[in-house]
């Protein structure tokens, strides 16, 4: 219940303070004595929107103040959980707003949003006039307002249908998990087929993304790596090259290999490294074909 309203600043009004009592109060006067003026007050105070023009001129800010008795402060318990405060029988909101547009608001003492404010006072109080009526528009206080009218025992039917419709949910989760209906395992079927049907057709390889990962870079350098090699091949085999060189060395102390098993030995390490010389010739003129034999290039390579 409302117990009294302050009012500062707002509009016409200085100062007032407004106390009320249990039943039916009533604010009479003629017009233009300001009755509208605390109802619009009370508007502000309860969360609705405020500009300057709410201020009484010639003054900084407004500030009004309810105070509210509370006869079930249970209903309030998750939003004083919520907005870290104590939970009371009494409710004390207060809203100051300046002329630069500032806004603050406190309950209990203690600073909150709008947003939270809103959250209270939408259980506070309910203001309406002519062809409005902001309480009941909305569908969850229509079911709330026709539950209460069932009592006790329509509550009592509630929880049980409540229970029954936590185990439902739960049977419904286990179906989920289990594939759901009839239609939904079949459709899911086809889908896993389908994957499987596409994983065979790639027909993949252990290590393979890792082998056309190099070969795509080798295409991409392969005008670099074939002048490479070709340099190597060209360097052994062209005439006058380190074949024949080795050749012509190799003719040289051979000659002399019956003189010494020391001249005998080092023949061999010459012929050793003509061989080699000529495998490394070999092995370049062979990857050499390879890059002219294949038959990928680098965008199917990244397809």
């Amino acid at each position: 219940m409302l117990q009294k309203l302050t009012i500062k600043n707002v509009a016409l009004i200085d100062s007032v303070e407004i106390e009320f009592s249990d039943g039916l109060n009533v604010l009479s006067g003629e017009t233009g004595a300001g009755k509208s003026v605390i109802i619009e007050s009370l508007n502000f105070v309860l969360g609705a929107k405020a500009d300057k023009t709410m201020i009484r001129n010639g003054q900084v800010e407004a500030f009004v103040k309810a105070e509210f008795s509370l006869d079930n402060p249970d209903v309030f318990n998750d939003l004083f959980v919520e907005c870290d405060l104590e939970n009371e029988d009494v409710l004390i909101i207060s809203r100051r707003y300046t002329v630069d547009g500032k806004s603050t608001v406190k309950i209990n003492g203690s600073t909150v949003t709008v947003n939270m404010l809103k959250k209270f006072t939408s259980n506070l109080v309910d203001v309406h006039g002519q062809s409005e009526h902001f309480y009941l528009l909305k569908s969850a206080n229509q079911l709330n307002l026709v539950d209460k009218f069932g009592g006790d025992k329509l509550s009592a039917i509630k929880e049980d249908l409540s229970k029954e419709y936590v185990k439902y949910k739960d049977v419904i989760a286990k179906l989920d998990k289990l594939g759901g209906d009839e239609s939904q395992r079949l459709m899911r079927l086809d889908v896993l087929n389908y994957q499987i049907n596409e994983i065979e057709k790639a027909d993949l390889k252990e290590g393979e993304e890792t082998e056309l990962l190099e070969l795509k870079e080798k295409l991409k350098n392969q005008e670099k790596i074939m002048s490479a090699l070709s340099c190597v091949k060209n360097a052994v085999t062209d005439e006058g090259g380190v074949s024949d060189i080795l050749s012509n060395v190799c003719r040289v102390v051979g000659g002399i290999t019956d003189l010494s098993d020391e001249y005998s030995s080092f023949y061999d390490r010459l012929e050793n490294l003509l061989a080699e010389v000529n495998d490394l010739s070999n092995s370049a003129d062979n990857m050499l074909s390879g890059f002219e034999d294949s038959s990928y290039d680098v965008d199917e390579i990244e397809d």
